[in-house]
């Protein structure tokens, strides 16, 4: 599937998840996840997750590992 967007340039995403996270990235989306320690917004928890182990890598590890 192509993206909705004419002005997207996105290669074509076949997973329905994906679509709708990508879509996402083209509406004003408020920041709902913040960094505890420069109190940057993203709007997924995966994007603050990658910030936080880059920029802050002597922070705990504040998030809960999800064992299945």
């Amino acid at each position: 599937m192509l993206c909705c967007y004419t002005e997207c340039l996105s290669p074509v995403v076949a997973v329905r998840s994906s679509i709708i996270r990508h879509k996402k990235t083209h509406q004003e989306v408020q920041e709902l996840f913040t960094c505890n320690y420069c109190h940057k917004g993203f709007t997924q928890t995966s994007n603050l997750r990658v910030h936080t182990k880059r920029f802050h890598p002597a922070a705990e590890d504040i998030f809960p590992t999800w064992n299945n």
